[in-house]
């Protein structure tokens, strides 16, 4: 299905129209004010879930860049098409944000979002004409709340990290069409933004631990990504790359507790999450089985995953759990349990219609 949006790259039309533009004091004064801001987050005087607050309030102290009145920062996980907010702030002219820090969505691998070139925003002028397209079929979830925010227009930021993670910039605007006529001021300020975007990703989702690329390459190729809870599937992803981390072959078993429930679960990012934690907490040499557990609290609206059979170091807390902070899953332990608790997603109620 064709959506209503279009693609435009920034850098281009930068590099075109630098040499014509003119400075007002407005747009030097936003600039001066996101420069101080990218210094607070390098100095660690902002934490990262009021970025899109503090990003807001600075677009909005001038007249430079008017009427955006929603910021959000969200981040794909290692491996993944389930999207996470990082942070999202709204103006008092859209009803209450119901896509906070806690908010995430699987989000089709073969959607647009992910195919938004490295240069490119995208932007679309009336969310209305785009959940028009649904006649008869589930608006995508995202787009639903949008609208019911009150938002009529936005731009997407792409904020490439490395080929295996991903992060977005979304601005939004109360007014249909805002976003469509941008002058070449404006491609100068998209420009910084995306830069800061990145700089902010870079920072606070990468932090201490950093990422692993031969352990998300070799999950990556050597798995077709398929978000359906498959408990064959994700047993031989888990035990293929121990194997690979470590040479050795253990034993997985995964169950759950509603056999006959169907659910999505991010099964990538589960291997990477699990291998990934298991190294840092010095439990992977000494590893030979592995129990996994699925559980669900339709109450809640919570998908449990119950890790038992390893060895917890407690002199590895804080640090291995901090891993666990931009993939959607709260950690816990129980006596020698990790628990991992996200959001539940049933199949039938997480068709992704994404712009």
């Amino acid at each position: 299905m064709e959506t209503i949006s279009k693609s435009k790259n920034i850098y281009l039309y930068n590099m075109l129209n630098s040499l014509k533009t003119d400075f007002d004091k407005e747009y030097t004064y936003l600039i001066s004010r996101l420069i101080s801001l990218e210094y607070e987050i390098l100095s660690d005087k902002l934490s990262y879930n009021k970025i899109a607050e503090n990003l807001l309030n600075v677009i909005n102290s001038c007249d430079a860049f008017p009427h955006v009145d929603r910021v959000c920062f969200a981040v794909s996980s290692p491996v993944s098409s389930n999207l996470k907010v990082l942070s999202s702030f709204n103006s008092d002219s859209l009803a209450q944000n119901s896509m906070t820090e806690s908010y995430s969505c699987f989000v089709s691998a073969k959607s647009s979002l992910f195919k938004i070139n490295k240069t490119d925003i995208r932007s679309y002028g009336d969310i209305e004409a785009i959940c028009s397209q649904y006649s008869n079929q589930l608006v995508q979830r995202s787009l639903a709340r949008l609208k019911k925010m009150g938002v009529k227009s936005g731009i997407t930021i792409s904020l490439p990290i490395s080929d295996s993670v991903s992060g977005f910039l979304f601005l939004n605007s109360r007014l249909k069409d805002h976003f469509n006529d941008l002058n070449p001021q404006d491609n100068h300020l998209l420009c910084l933004l995306k830069l800061l975007g990145i700089h902010c990703l870079n920072k606070f989702v990468q932090s201490s631990l950093g990422v692993d690329s031969n352990l998300l390459n070799f999950i990556k190729h050597g798995f077709e990504k398929d978000n359906r809870f498959d408990e064959s599937l994700l047993g031989r992803m888990i035990k293929d790359s121990i194997l690979f981390k470590t040479g050795k072959e253990i034993t997985v078993e995964i169950a759950r507790a509603q056999a006959d429930s169907a659910f999505l679960v991010d099964q990538m990012n589960v291997t990477y999450l699990l291998v990934k934690f298991l190294e840092i907490n010095g439990s992977l040499q000494n590893c030979n089985k592995l129990n996994l557990k699925f559980d669900i609290d339709k109450s809640r609206n919570k998908m449990l995953l119950i890790v038992s059979g390893v060895h917890l170091n407690s002199n590895h807390d804080q640090y291995s759990l901090s891993l666990f902070n931009f993939s959607g899953f709260v950690p816990r332990y129980e006596g020698q349990n990790l628990i991992l608790e996200t959001n539940l997603e049933m199949m039938n109620a997480s068709i992704d219609y994404s712009l």
